[in-house]
């Protein structure tokens, strides 16, 4: 039986804290691994040194990468921890894990209950507010090639339809009906 490899995409703003999850992710597991495009701007020394005019160059790199690391069998778990704020920027991650029967798993962060501001300070690469404005603004709600990113609009119910309700008991299954909202025993 061969083993399960999986290949985990987290997306969220600067600052959302992707890198964190990618590092708990994997931990000291010599069979999983983390990349992103940021590491294209590590010099020799371990220096982060950003170059605006190599994004482009720095997500090919780490594409190019990715596909080395799924061509090890021995990796079971690669986890690439970028913005992925447009369905396009994920598309040749799931083509790749597509070509090689890899399971694609999609982590989003979006911007942790943080304000572009706290994105902003949080983020380790010196991240402009505005930066974080922008990616903010370009964002998609769904990444995954074979979905709608935009929201749906509610649909109506139907005698079929099922949802789960939890109150203080166990979940109660309920058929077309809408909860009811929970009397206080206070009087006013």
């Amino acid at each position: 039986m061969s083993k399960s490899r999986s290949l985990v995409l987290i997306r969220g703003l600067s600052g959302s804290g992707k890198t964190w999850l990618a590092e708990s992710l994997v931990g000291d597991s010599d069979f999983r691994v983390m990349i992103c495009a940021d590491d294209f701007f590590i010099s020799e020394d371990g220096e982060y040194e950003f170059d605006h005019t190599r994004i482009k160059e720095a997500h090919e790199w780490c594409i190019s990468e990715t596909k080395e690391l799924i061509s090890d069998e021995e990796i079971e778990m690669i986890c690439v921890h970028n913005n992925f704020s447009r369905k396009w920027e994920a598309e040749p991650y799931f083509n790749m894990a597509k070509e090689c029967g890899i399971d694609v798993q999609v982590v989003t962060l979006y911007d942790s209950g943080m304000n572009d501001r706290a994105l902003s300070e949080r983020s380790p690469h010196n991240i402009s507010e505005k930066a974080v404005q922008k990616q903010r603004h370009q964002w998609e709600l769904d990444v995954h090639p074979h979905r709608n990113s935009k929201p749906k609009r509610p649909q109506k119910m139907n005698q079929n339809t099922r949802y789960l309700v939890f109150y203080d008991e166990a979940p109660q299954y309920h058929h077309n009906q809408y909860p009811q909202k929970r009397r206080s025993n206070k009087n006013y």
